[in-house]
């Protein structure tokens, strides 16, 4: 028994389970591994948790993005159908046929690149939770 400058008394054989520098019986490695492995659980339960989280966010952001280029998509058809309206009317004031080709080309080319990675904003949410 030894007694500490705060006049606490203590065992020897105590202090022998929870050293770390290897004397005892091997209880303070085990004990502080176990710590150790519940520490790492919740780290991995919350990292896991921030994942979902920012998933979730990422697929609402996805569906807010495809709903707005198909409003947009939608009021540029519009306005090329007014476009086309107006060509048909004054035809010989500005060849704006030509420009409506050339214009939905450009638009076609877009489309197809962009719809190669992002026809779905499932698609997408499943491809971040492979990561």
């Amino acid at each position: 028994m030894t007694t500490d400058e705060d006049g606490s008394t203590h065992n020897m054989g105590d202090d022998m389970g929870d050293d770390d520098s290897g004397g005892g019986n091997g209880e303070g490695k085990n004990k502080k591994r176990k710590e150790r492995l519940e520490q790492n659980r919740i780290s991995a339960r919350e990292s896991r948790k921030r994942k979902k989280s920012m998933i979730e966010e990422l697929q609402k952001t996805v569906i807010t993005l495809s709903r707005e280029n198909k409003e947009l998509n939608e009021k540029n058809e519009q306005l090329r159908q007014q476009l086309r309206d107006i060509g048909a009317k004054y035809p010989n004031v500005v060849p704006l046929q030509a420009i409506v080709e050339q214009a939905t080309q450009s638009t076609v080319v877009l489309d197809d690149s962009a719809q190669s990675g992002f026809s779905d904003g499932q698609e997408n949410a499943s491809d971040a939770k492979s990561d």
